[in-house]
């Protein structure tokens, strides 16, 4: 992701190679409104209790706002991963990972 990038199209997906302990990413709902959904995959499967961040419930993200959202917390297992997410809707916007 560029410095900011809508993400567009449907069925959109962004995929991500990180080597890190958390991975964050600001996101606006943009044009796909409130409440708009992102699938969260690491590694292939679906995020979970063991590697979500505090954002990702049930492998799934909800963007209410704009704001920084937490997607991978490998609760101190830092290393090489895939970060898979798939947008739902049209029109989300993402502007920049960070990580811990």
């Amino acid at each position: 992701v560029r410095e900011h990038e809508a993400v567009s199209g449907k069925n959109a997906e962004l995929n991500y190679h990180f080597y890190a302990d958390k991975v964050f990413l600001v996101l606006r709902p943009g044009t796909a409104g409130a409440g708009a959904k992102v699938k969260v995959f690491i590694d292939g499967k679906p995020a979970n209790g063991s590697n979500a961040g505090s954002d990702v419930k049930d492998g799934v993200l909800t963007i209410d706002s704009a704001r920084l959202y937490s997607l991978v917390d490998l609760r101190g297992k830092t290393g090489k991963h895939m970060l898979l997410l798939k947008f739902e809707k049209p029109g989300i916007e993402a502007f920049a990972f960070t990580f811990g």
